[in-house]
């Protein structure tokens, strides 16, 4: 029997994530540089940027805090994606764990 491999189900779920922002008119950048990452305001233009170089987890993690903050009542939300999202502030869950 083939192991599946998990680094792909978090592929998909930062996809998710993404496909979420821009529902949300944001805009995702991935960059390297000396920073965390989060939610930010550039040239009037509200963002989210990410650090290329942090493993996947915290990105997703990042990314889920980000939109966690936003009004996400008019989108349909996959129950594993909402449940990132509503889980992306508490500290007890798998996510608050990977900073």
């Amino acid at each position: 029997m083939a192991r599946k491999n998990p680094y792909l189900k978090l592929e998909a779920m930062f996809s998710e994530l993404e496909d979420v922002a821009a529902k949300l008119g944001l805009a995702v950048m991935l960059d390297k540089g000396p920073f965390t990452g989060g939610a930010c305001i550039l040239e009037g233009e509200e963002l989210i940027v990410l650090n290329r170089s942090m493993p996947l987890e915290q990105q997703i993690r990042l990314l889920a805090e980000a939109l966690s903050r936003k009004d996400l009542s008019g989108i349909y939300l996959k129950p594993a994606i909402r449940n990132v999202l509503e889980e992306s502030d508490d500290q007890s869950s798998p996510w608050g764990a990977l900073s």
